[in-house]
Order: structure tokens, then sequence, then C-alpha cells
């Protein structure tokens, strides 16, 4: 009696349910975050962020000293295009390498798709930058929201997000939010970014890693199943 094949009609429909499950989650994560990053820029467009953001950065200048300024001036570059461009693409190599496609793609998307929003972001809300005291950095593009706050932010969710189902989480986690809220410090101490600016630019980056997050997984995922399912008959 011949095998019995399964095709895939057949499998999609199962899988296509677990599928929509999980964009569904996704989307409804983002679209929450996407929500309040909205809210934030329909504030600072309107000026009613201006007061509690000048009362925050003149505090944080407040205790500014010599010693901090040159830890700052160099940690906030762990933020950046370059560092976060390299990070992102050993770690692409590493991933691909060890042909754990998932991984590599997320890294690639989320950091990618991130630039691109940012890049966007900026050119649509054209916020100038603070000038309440003389910058220790030069920075010429727009404010609103923040790249090293995004940059940042999307390489470490991603991050996070893969060794979510391992037993490095909690560390992975913990060490990822140490990085986003010293780079998000950083930009507020030298004085380029309202914290406007670096909340907006968290909430657009986990969005957006949430939605790469929710279609990676679910696409690799149906992938393997499909596989192992068409080997097994």
């Amino acid at each position: 009696m011949p095998a019995k094949h399964t095709s895939y009609t057949e499998l999609k429909r199962p899988i296509g349910r677990t599928t929509l499950g999980k964009l569904l989650l996704a989307g409804a994560i983002a679209g929450l975050v996407a929500t309040v990053f909205m809210y934030l820029a329909r504030e600072v467009s309107e000026g009613e962020t201006a007061r509690i953001d000048d009362r925050i950065l003149l505090a944080i200048n407040h205790r500014a000293t010599t010693t901090l300024d040159t830890i700052v001036v160099w940690a906030t570059e762990l933020g950046g295009v370059i560092a976060v461009s390299t990070i992102s693409l050993i770690l692409i190599a590493l991933y691909a390498f060890k042909k754990q496609w998932r991984s590599a793609a997320m890294i690639a998307l989320s950091i990618g798709g991130s630039g691109a929003l940012n890049f966007g972001l900026k050119l649509l809300f054209e916020r100038s930058r603070p000038e309440l005291w003389t910058h220790l950095v030069t920075e010429s593009s727009y404010s609103f929201p923040s790249g090293h706050a995004m940059l940042s932010s999307a390489l470490a969710l991603a991050l996070v997000s893969i060794f979510w189902g391992t037993k490095y989480r909690v560390a992975v986690a913990i060490v990822a939010a140490l990085y986003i809220a010293m780079i998000g410090f950083t930009r507020l101490y030298l004085g380029v970014h309202y914290p406007s600016d670096i909340i907006a630019g968290w909430c657009a980056s986990f969005a957006w890693v949430i939605i790469v997050t929710g279609i990676a997984h679910t696409f690799f995922t149906n992938r393997r199943e499909y596989a192992d399912n068409t080997t097994k008959n």
C-alpha cells in the first residue's frame, strides 16, 4: 500500500490558524504601542510637552560634571549608527553561519526597518533639537524621534526576542533594558534630545520589532513544520 503524502493544502489549515493568532497578537501589541507614539507625537506637535521636556533636561544638566561628560560622550556612540550597524552585521553573519535564519532575519529587519522608519519620521515632524546649552557632540538631523533610542532599542529588543525561549532570557532582558536606558540617558545628558524624543523612539522601535518578531516567528515556524511533516510522510 503506497504511503500517503500530506499535501500543503492539508498542512496549512492548522498552521494558518496558529499563524493568524500570533500575527493578531503581535498586531494588537504593536497597535497599542503605536497609539502611545501617535498621542505623544500630537502632544509634541502642539507644544504640550515643551515645559516638562525643558525642566527634565535642565535638571539633568544641573548635575553634569567633567568626568561624566567624558564618559557620556563615549557611551552615547554605542547606540549610534556605526556601532549598532557593526554589531548587527556581526550577529547576522554569525547566525547565517550557524544557519539560524530566523535570528539573522530578525536582526536585519529590526535594525534596517527601524533606521528607515526613523529617517521618515524625522522628515515628517521636522522637530529642531534642544538648544538649552552648548552641545558636546554635533548633530545635524532632526530631533523627533531619537535615532539613537530607536536603533539601540531595536537591537536590544530583537535579541530579547531571540533569546526569549532560552535559559538566558532573564539575563539578556536585563542587559537589554540597561543598554536601552543608558543610551536614552546619554542623549538627554548631552542635550541633543528632549525626553519626548527618547520615549517616542522607544515606542516606534518597540512596535516595529513586535511586528518583525510576529512575522518572522510564524513564517519560519510554518516552514519548519511543513518540512518536518513532509519528511515524515
